[in-house]
């Protein structure tokens, strides 16, 4: 039984439920999937040269018990291990400064301290009044939802921002702010009220590290939007096609060339 009102399930897959009955939508984050991020590369590498670096007194064990690619493996895997701790520390703190900016008590790792303080830190600086918190909306005119990080206002203005806590800031999020500042409408699962989406004057990423906090502007445009909706084409092909294009192999019997009659064609 599909909720009535915007809801979405744990691949991020979202069903808009209204007057028209249930939609399927996809997220906003599953069709950037697509983009190519030329600075994953050298991420990797570096995370697999630590991963050499921290185990090195272990390698040439994993090289005898299990030959080269065995160690190769292992290697991987301690990489991946990083990379999924990274992954896990953002959804923690985004879901940190949820609470946070809800006024609701959290309890705070050890670890994700100084992420918090630097958090807590530009709230502040800025003391911004926040209009919109971990919402989900949607365009149903462009077929796509997504939940956007926060909408909040400071001196007069009205910022759609979202929390970052990667090493780095990155072009490729001007293609996540757009579409969620062309939101139709924000939508709540088992609420049939489709609610208003704030003008965005600004977009921006706050930058959250153990050494402090920053807001970072982007200049966002109508080419972002298009850039994102030609993703949207690259993931929709992908989800109908990608699969079906390649054939299988087949021998030259079965080929008409241009200047061969076919076997058993009067010549």
């Amino acid at each position: 039984m599909v909720p009535v009102g915007l809801s979405r399930d744990a691949n991020h897959i979202y069903t808009a439920n209204y007057d028209a009955g249930p939609i399927v939508l996809p997220g906003v984050t599953g069709i950037l999937k697509v983009l190519d991020k030329p600075a994953i590369i050298p991420w990797a590498q570096g995370i697999v040269a630590e991963a050499a670096i921290a185990h090195r007194s272990e390698l040439e064990g994993w090289v005898s018990v299990g030959g080269v690619d065995g160690a190769i493996q292992l290697l991987r895997r301690a990489a991946e291990t990083q990379r999924d701790h990274a992954a896990q520390r953002g959804v923690e703190i985004h879901s940190l400064a949820e609470a946070i900016v809800k006024g609701q008590p959290v309890v705070v790792p050890e670890d994700l301290l100084p992420y918090v303080n630097a958090y807590r830190g530009w709230l502040d600086r800025f003391q911004p009044e926040f209009l919109a918190v971990e919402e989900m909306g949607c365009s149903l005119t462009y077929s796509y939802g997504g939940t956007l990080d926060s909408i909040g206002r400071i001196a007069g203005e009205t910022w759609l921002w979202d929390v970052k806590t990667s090493k780095g800031v990155y072009a490729d999020t001007s293609q996540q702010l757009a579409p969620y500042g062309r939101f139709e409408f924000l939508g709540r699962p088992n609420d049939p009220t489709k609610y208003a989406m704030p003008k965005i004057d600004l977009y921006g990423v706050i930058h959250v590290r153990p050494e402090g906090a920053e807001l970072i502007p982007f200049d966002i445009t109508d080419r972002e939007f298009e850039a994102f909706l030609a993703a949207k084409q690259q993931h929709q092909w992908r989800k109908d096609r990608g699969n079906s294009v390649i054939q299988q192999a087949i021998g030259p019997a079965l080929l008409h060339f241009p200047n061969t009659p076919p076997k058993g064609a009067a010549a």
